[in-house]
């Protein structure tokens, strides 16, 4: 495959060849009852939408969603919204696309810093739990779930989306609460035990790959059920472990602020809990205002109102 482009390359009206990932495949039919398919594509530099109107029977058996695909086709403007048109789609894998210069990084969007470099940061944040027990009861979590950490998203499609997203997202958090416990006068062991558990549930509720999907487990348990039993059971490797900490702990990984869903059954009842619940919610919400305008601003910097917030989001440009 020659003259590879990249989604945020797409000029109108010109043949592309290129590599993607599908992170959404809907067979849809036409006013006419005639059927297609409806994709959304992505790659490192964006994503949109596709259309494949011909060969439907053939097409569809050649990929799935989460798939790297290769496509052929020409992008068109409708309605001020770009689609691609596909007239040739396959399963792009290493040993039949590598070749024509198929590399699985050109499609997975990953953390733009290094998560080497991430977790040399993070672990500085170890040694400033000033309870040793409590200290040596996160080392033991996070060198457990070392290669999760590293690597996992934060969720499949919402806030930190992406590869090393996880680890970016607890990054921000502990460093936040490092901020705000000194601020306000927050018991700061709490507040960076509440950053570092408060979501590592979810490393056991997703399964990795080109497109992270939710385990039964997540569809069946709220994440954060589980953030508060690897507390207990790695609590339960170091002897002599405060209980009333613990606790208090496990009421700030239970009444943590869930992004984008309304239902939340228990509500943070301590000022370390409340202070947790603000940082994780202006994370995600900044992560995701961020996402949506670099992936779908117009040349005026504001997108549709069709995303997680329901309203368009904008930034500003120079104004003359």
């Amino acid at each position: 495959m020659k003259n590879i482009v990249n989604i945020s390359e797409l000029k109108e009206g010109k043949t592309i060849q290129g590599f993607f990932l599908c992170v959404e495949k809907n067979l849809r039919h036409s006013k006419n009852g005639d059927p297609y398919l409806d994709l959304v594509l992505r790659d490192k530099t964006g994503k949109i939408s596709a259309k494949i109107w011909n060969k439907i029977n053939e097409f569809e058996l050649k990929f799935n969603c989460g798939d790297a695909v290769a496509i052929r086709g020409k992008m068109e403007i409708y309605q001020n919204k770009k689609y691609l048109i596909i007239d040739r789609i396959n399963k792009a894998t290493v040993q039949g696309y590598a070749r024509f210069g198929f590399d699985p990084s050109l499609i997975i969007p990953s953390a733009k810093v290094d998560p080497k470099a991430m977790w040399k940061e993070l672990s500085k944040y170890f040694k400033q739990i000033k309870n040793l027990k409590l200290r040596k009861m996160t080392v033991l979590t996070y060198n457990f779930y070392k290669r999760r950490v590293l690597y996992f998203p934060n969720t499949v499609n919402k806030n930190h989306n992406y590869m090393s997203g996880y680890l970016e997202h607890i990054l921000s958090l502990v460093k936040i609460a490092d901020f705000l416990s000194a601020y306000y006068k927050l018991d700061k062991d709490l507040m960076l035990l509440g950053a570092f558990f408060t979501d590592i549930g979810k490393l056991q509720t997703l399964k990795g790959g080109y497109q992270p999907i939710k385990k039964k487990e997540g569809l069946a348990v709220d994440y954060r059920y589980y953030s508060r039993d690897i507390m207990k059971k790695f609590s339960r490797k170091v002897s002599g472990v405060d209980k009333n900490i613990l606790l208090e702990l496990e009421h700030i990984i239970i009444s943590s602020y869930v992004p984008f869903e309304r239902q939340n059954t228990s509500l943070p009842a301590s000022k370390e809990a409340l202070a947790l619940n603000s940082i994780k919610k202006l994370d995600a919400n900044i992560n995701v205002f961020e996402n949506i305008i670099s992936l779908e601003a117009d040349e005026d910097g504001v997108t549709s109102k069709h995303n997680l917030f329901g309203r368009q989001i904008f930034k500003f440009l120079n104004v003359d």
